[in-house]
């Protein structure tokens, strides 16, 4: 095994040498503690939170969490654990919230403690993200860095889309499209929780950015592929959604 192997598996588990434990989740008065560390749901609104998640996606298009999850659920513990946890307001997209708990069902026992996160023991761009670069160019992989895709173009049939082309330029305006075969594996990031962010310091506030960043315009054009006009509308919607989020 190669050293740098083993740098990568070490890396991947020290967040099991350093486990997260909060004594306190929230607090009001200057400081007082106000949780017990228990969610505080009684069985009609464990009943509800399990009928939320069992709803369609199409039911909970264009739907804010207030307008699905009712007021005495969103007064509760588990409320503030979850929105304090995921950065969710009651403003925001029902399907979205449905969509994070489905993914991290697995950790809700942990989040009266915060027992649910899970650390590199060092920064992680040099724990995970370094490591991980030096590890796959090792194997072959190639980074295009200064180089922004701008659509993904398919060919839609009746029973599957396909991929056929990432087109892409870099920073001089240069083309770096490549075009694929059925037999490449394409993993796209349609949108980021950190797009048209700013940064600031102590003496210099963050800019505020109205304008959407790379990603919505890549999942924007993206969208306009699809044949379906529901599905396009909607996918359109979730965009004109993310980028009201970012304007408030």
């Amino acid at each position: 095994m190669k050293s740098t192997e083993i740098l990568f598996i070490t890396t991947m588990k020290t967040y099991l040498d350093d486990p997260n434990y909060s004594n306190c989740r929230i607090t009001h008065k200057c400081g007082e503690r106000w949780d017990n560390a228990k969610f505080n749901l009684g069985q009609d609104l464990v009943k509800e939170i399990v009928m939320f998640l069992s709803m369609p996606n199409e039911a909970l298009q264009d739907l804010k969490i207030e307008d699905v999850l009712s007021p005495e659920l969103l007064k509760t513990d588990f409320w503030t654990f979850w929105r304090s946890m995921f950065a969710f307001e009651n403003w925001h997209s029902a399907l979205e919230m449905k969509l994070y708990m489905n993914r991290f069902i697995h950790h809700v026992e942990g989040l009266p403690n915060l027992s649910a996160l899970q650390f590199t023991r060092h920064d992680q761009f040099i724990s995970i993200v370094e490591s991980m670069i030096k590890w796959l160019k090792e194997k072959g992989v190639q980074f295009d860095y200064n180089t922004a895709v701008k659509n993904v173009e398919f060919e839609i049939l009746t029973d599957k889309k396909v991929a056929k082309k990432i087109v892409a330029e870099d920073n001089k305006g240069n083309d770096k499209s490549i075009e694929l075969t059925e037999n490449d594996l394409v993993f796209i990031t349609n949108g980021s929780i950190i797009e048209s962010s700013g940064y600031g310091d102590d003496d210099t506030p963050a800019p505020f950015i109205r304008e959407p960043g790379s990603s919505w315009e890549l999942w924007n054009n993206i969208a306009s592929h699809a044949k379906n006009l529901e599905i396009r509308k909607y996918l359109v919607l979730i965009l004109k959604r993310q980028i009201g989020n970012l304007v408030l």
